[in-house]
């Protein structure tokens, strides 16, 4: 059987299942595959569903609607208002750690396009606690944020600023990747897990705190 959730907007399996243990009650899982599936049928984030058809497909009674809302809104999973008086209803998929409106895959930054100063800016604010990186012929180095060693006095962590949004490598330990795939590691090695998506928007939020403007594009999202 085909996965039915094949975008990363449609929260599963990463941003869902950190809330598992939240959602308690049947009801919130029943309506959220309902919005899920006409967000991905619309590519949107934004979706209207009447409560007729809800309860027809998920078999709750109108309390049950009720308390499924208020739950999905308090895990900031999904936002939801009234439309009008005949049972219609916005729903809004909103990204659990900021309760902000998910952006569609339309939206998303293409890191690509980030000019040589801004991924810059992201690398010396991500390493300025290991080791501030240092322009060394024709490179940028840095201490790895993953490895530790004593007589090693170099700097074996290098980051491009070229096309492909700021590729990074470490050839001590090999660990190499994005500015997404960087955010993502350093969590781990903080002993956290976070979503790709969460890392993205990390990547994001450091970018703008710089005041760096992030360039968009409509076409389909870059592969990070």
């Amino acid at each position: 059987m085909p996965n039915a959730f094949v975008d990363d907007y449609a929260q599963f399996p990463n941003d869902l299942t950190e809330k598992l243990p939240d959602l308690n009650k049947a009801a919130s899982y029943k309506l959220l595959l309902v919005i899920l599936r006409r967000v991905q049928q619309y590519g949107s984030m934004r979706v209207k569903i009447s409560s007729k058809e809800a309860k027809l497909v998920t078999g709750l009674s109108d309390n049950g609607m009720t308390e499924a809302r208020k739950e999905l809104k308090a895990q900031r999973l999904v936002s939801s208002a009234e439309v009008n008086s005949q049972g219609l209803w916005l729903y809004e998929v909103t990204d659990p750690v900021t309760g902000e409106l998910r952006r569609s895959r339309k939206e998303r930054i293409d890191f690509n396009k980030l000019p040589s100063d801004d991924v810059i800016g992201y690398f010396m604010n991500r390493l300025r606690d290991y080791d501030p990186a240092q322009r060394e012929d024709g490179a940028f180095r840095s201490r790895c944020p993953f490895h530790r060693t004593v007589k090693d006095r170099g700097r074996p962590f290098d980051f491009g600023v070229g096309d492909g949004g700021g590729v990074w490598n470490c050839f001590t330990c090999n660990k190499a990747g994005t500015m997404i795939d960087l955010e993502y590691d350093l969590a781990i090695e903080k002993g956290r897990v976070i979503s790709r998506s969460t890392a993205h928007s990390n990547v994001k939020a450091i970018v703008q705190k710089l005041s760096i403007r992030l360039p968009e594009h409509d076409g389909p999202e870059v592969t990070i």
